[in-house]
């Protein structure tokens, strides 16, 4: 059996305790965030804030991959989805 790749196209970062993040850690190393299943959808949460950072919905989720930000890593801006 294979093991899983990465897959994330967008990360989910907490923005306000993104702001104290000390210069010598990264966005991901500095995250403390759960996420998890809602009865409307999938829900990020920060531990260290104790806030929501997003609550994704199946159409609202459909609906932020469709205008993901453009991006200088990929051809054309936009992210390739795996087929």
């Amino acid at each position: 059996m294979s093991k899983p790749k990465l897959r994330i196209e967008l990360f989910a970062h907490c923005a306000n305790c993104n702001k104290q993040k000390p210069a010598n850690q990264s966005p991901s190393e500095w995250a403390r965030l759960d996420a998890g299943l809602t009865s409307e959808g999938l829900q990020v949460w920060c531990k260290r804030c104790r806030m929501e950072v997003a609550h994704f919905t199946p159409g609202g989720l459909q609906s932020l991959l469709e205008s993901a930000p453009r991006c200088d890593c990929c051809p054309g801006g936009k992210h390739v989805r795996p087929s």
